[in-house]
């Protein structure tokens, strides 16, 4: 059993490696309008109004909430955040990997594979955007709580008041991402085989009453682009979200490209489905959940991105959600008995594994491809050589300038235990009344708690 137990550590590894050679210490796109929130809670005055504030059509409370705690633990140290986020897509792969030892049908050797593979397909470098991407700690926490709350739901069969911690872990997961939400709809599929205990339903249409409520109020920001798409466009974006894992780099791939990850998507789903059909009853009901939950995530992403085309499917960020339909595949189909059937569930894998490696290379050159981008960028904030970093940070100079200006009377992140004043770089000085000004605009609501 040691080889596949040293495989399924491979995994988690290459993320910390990806993470120690590529990561670079500097906020990158929506990670800026996080500093007119970072500014206050590092002078001791946290707020929550503007960190429980719908952001687009998304409800990140919880992401928020402890990216600001590390940031002022840290001096908002950026490889802190992905760091979590490798914590908690492990978690995810942890419970998964538990839910497969528990299953007794299987022979252990094949338990031990059926892991390395599970770990494989959670936590490759094919999701390399969300390792690098520290922002992305919204979707590593989503799929996490998603997750615990299908496995709990699926325990509180024997254990009833599982089901409240069941509840409440949805309710936090809906609370990252709104993707998230596609939790209720595929609990409530499993709600069906709870027998007759109402505390099962209560506990979980209760929270979920909840969360509709949080995404439909008036608060909710859902104007995005995205929303102008018409049916065909958010199916194939939908398709293409689901087959993206295989074939992260179909944008490369001329003409041709998204057509094929758009039908690997759809043969996902189906090949799925016949092996529902053909699994037993130990077998079928949390995989199944997991897979719906991945189509779910999909019809809901593109709900509101489907407007930006079907390439934007392709973002490495979305493949842990979109991996839970081929861990779903895997696990199935090395379920299945020795036999003809076997040997083409086999051929099955080893294409899975084999494309899963292809785009994990295409994540590794992505994450290469950043570094190489962001590098200077650091140096070039503190020399006050905005236009320049503006333009590998694609973010408006002079919003650029106000927000590292409040960054360095702070000493967050470029300018943590950065001493220079950098003469020239930033004329107003380091007075209350200047260090304010800095913040105004560099938000969306152009505010600072405690400036005037």
């Amino acid at each position: 059993m040691r080889l596949p137990a040293a495989l399924a550590l491979v995994p988690p590894l290459s993320a910390l490696v990806l993470i120690l050679l590529f990561q670079v210490d500097v906020p990158v796109h929506d990670q800026w309008d996080l500093v007119p929130q970072m500014v206050p809670w590092s002078r001791g005055d946290p707020g929550l109004e503007q960190v429980w504030a719908p952001y687009g059509e998304h409800r990140m409370f919880l992401p928020r909430l402890l990216m600001l705690s590390m940031g002022v633990v840290s001096g908002w140290w950026i490889p802190l955040e992905s760091l979590a986020s490798i914590l908690f897509l492990g978690g995810t792969a942890a419970l998964l990997a538990r839910v497969v030892a528990l299953q007794r049908s299987l022979e252990r050797s094949r338990r031990w594979w059926t892991i390395a593979l599970v770990s494989l397909l959670a936590l490759a470098p094919n999701r390399a955007e969300a390792y690098m991407w520290s922002w992305q700690l919204q979707v590593s926490m989503a799929l996490f709580f998603a997750v615990l709350a299908l496995v709990l739901l699926g325990k509180s069969r024997v254990i009833p008041w599982l089901s409240i911690p069941a509840g409440l872990s949805a309710l936090a997961a809906s609370l990252c991402f709104g993707a998230a939400l596609a939790v209720w709809p595929v609990g409530l599929l499993r709600l069906r085989r709870g027998g007759r205990k109402p505390l099962i339903p209560a506990a979980w249409l209760a929270p979920a009453t909840v969360a509709l409520l949080l995404y439909l109020g008036p608060a909710a920001d859902s104007a995005s682009p995205g929303l102008t798409a018409d049916a065909i466009s958010m199916a194939g974006y939908s398709a293409v979200f689901l087959g993206a894992p295989l074939l992260t780099y179909a944008h490369r791939i001329q003409t041709v490209g998204l057509p094929i990850a758009g039908i690997l998507g759809i043969g996902g789903v189906v090949l799925l489905l016949f092996l529902y059909r053909s699994a037993t009853a130990e077998w079928k009901d949390l995989w199944l959940a997991l897979g719906l939950m991945a189509v779910f995530s999909a019809v809901l992403t593109a709900g509101g991105r489907a407007g930006f085309g079907a390439r934007q499917a392709l973002s490495l960020r979305y493949v842990p959600f979109s991996s839970l339909l081929w861990i779903s595949v895997a696990v199935l189909l090395l379920r299945g008995n020795r036999g003809p059937t076997f040997q083409v569930g086999s051929s099955l894998l080893g294409f899975l594994v084999v494309m899963t490696l292809l785009s994990s290379a295409h994540g590794v050159y992505y994450a290469a491809q950043r570094h190489r981008r962001l590098q200077p960028v650091p140096r070039m904030l503190r020399e006050g050589r905005w236009e320049e970093a503006s333009d590998r940070l694609h973010l408006d100079p002079e919003r650029l300038r106000r927000a590292a200006g409040a960054l360095r009377d702070f000493s967050l992140s470029v300018y943590r235990g950065w001493k220079s004043n950098a003469a020239g770089a930033f004329p107003e000085g380091r007075d209350k009344n200047r260090r304010c000004s800095y913040a105004v605009g560099i938000g969306n609501s152009g505010k600072v708690a405690g400036c005037s």
